[in-house]
C-alpha cells in the first residue's frame, strides 16, 4: 500500500502540471493585484514541502562540493525532492548569495513573466527576496512588461518547493522568484536574461525549476527523457521551445536558459534521469511525470 506521503506526492506529481492545455486563455490582472515594491510576510514553504521532509532529504547528502555550477535544472515535485536537493548541493548552493528561481506559471494566467518581492520561509529559516530592496532590478524587470504580482506565487510549487530546500541549505541566501507562462516567446526569454545580467556572477545560482514528460507510461517517459537529454546536450533550443507537456512543462523557460548558457559558453551535464515510478514502488504501471537534473558549467 502506498504511504500517505507517496499518495500526496503522486497527486502533485501526476496532475499538478497537467493544466497547461486547459488554461491557455489570456487572463488580465486588475490594477489592485499589482503590488508595490514592499516586502510582504514570508510565504510559508510548509505547504510545498514540510521542514521535516526537507531535513530527511538533506540528511544523507554532503553539504560541500569542490566544483560549482552557474545554472542547475531541477524538478519541482516533492516526490523527487532528493534529486533537487542533490543537484542544488552539487551546484554549490551552500555558498551562493543569490538564487534566481525560474519556473512555469502552472495557472498559466496573467503576464508571460511574473515576479514577486515576497520572501519565503522554510523550517524557521526566512529567505529574503532580492526585489524587496533592490529597486534598480525591480524597475528594470517591470519595464520589460514583467508583472509584479505576489498573488500568483501563493500556490506555485515550481518556486515553493525549491525554496523550501534552499531555506535550509543556505538560510542566509536571497531569492528572486520568476514564473513564466507557456506562451513565453524566445524574445521575451532573451530580454529577461539580458535584464538579469547585472546579477549573474559567481555568487548567483540560476535554478530552472522544470519537470519533464507528463501523463505517459513509464516506458514512454523514459524514452522522452532520453530525447530531452539529447536535445539539451546538442543545444537545440528552438526545437525545445516548440515541445508540449509530453516532453516538459516549461519549454520557453528551458529554451531561454539554453540560449543564455550557449551565449556564456556553458556546457550541460545530465546528472540524473528518473520518473515518478522510481518513487512509487515496484509494480507501479500508471501514468508518470519524468525528471532530469542538469548542471551548466
Amino acid at each position: 500500500m502506498l504511504s500517505l506521503v507517496m499518495i500526496l506526492g503522486l497527486s502533485l506529481g501526476l496532475t499538478g502540471c497537467g493544466q497547461w492545455e486547459s488554461m491557455g486563455a489570456e487572463t488580465h490582472i486588475s490594477p489592485e493585484q499589482v503590488l508595490s515594491p514592499v516586502e510582504g510576510s514570508p510565504l510559508d514553504c510548509e505547504k510545498f514541502m514540510t521542514a521535516k521532509d526537507v531535513a530527511r532529504v538533506l540528511a544523507p547528502l554532503p553539504r560541500e562540493y569542490e566544483e560549482q555550477a552557474e545554472i542547475v535544472v531541477v524538478p519541482h515535485h516533492a516526490l523527487a525532492a532528493d534529486m533537487t536537493a542533490e543537484a542544488l548541493l552539487q551546484a554549490g548552493a551552500a555558498d551562493k548569495d543569490l538564487f534566481i528561481i525560474i519556473g512555469p506559471n502552472h495557472a498559466n494566467q496573467g503576464a508571460n513573466i511574473i515576479v514577486s518581492n515576497q520572501g519565503y520561509e522554510g523550517g524557521g529559516h526566512p529567505l529574503k527576496n532580492r526585489l524587496a530592496w533592490d529597486d534598480a532590478t525591480l524597475e528594470a524587470l517591470t519595464q520589460e512588461s514583467t508583472l509584479l504580482d505576489n498573488h500568483s506565487f501563493q500556490n506555485e510549487h515550481s518556486i515553493g518547493m525549491p525554496a523550501s530546500l534552499i531555506a535550509q541549505i543556505n538560510p542566509h541566501g536571497e531569492i528572486l522568484p520568476i514564473i513564466c507562462r507557456r506562451e513565453l516567446t524566445s524574445e521575451e526569454g532573451a530580454r529577461l536574461f539580458s535584464t538579469l545580467a547585472p546579477l549573474l556572477d559567481e555568487d548567483t545560482l540560476i535554478i530552472a525549476s522544470v519537470d519533464f514528460s507528463h501523463h505517459l507510461s513509464v516506458p514512454d517517459a523514459l524514452g522522452r527523457n532520453e530525447q530531452m537529454a539529447e536535445l539539451i546536450q546538442a543545444g537545440k533550443s528552438a526545437q525545445v521551445s516548440r515541445l508540449d507537456s509530453t516532453y516538459l512543462d516549461a519549454p520557453g523557460v528551458m529554451a531561454a536558459l539554453m540560449e543564455y548558457a550557449q551565449s556564456q559558453q556553458l556546457t550541460p551535464t545530465i546528472l540524473r534521469k528518473a520518473t515518478a515510478a522510481d518513487y512509487l514502488g515496484a509494480g507501479y504501471d500508471g501514468e508518470v511525470t519524468s525528471y532530469l537534473t542538469i548542471q551548466y558549467r
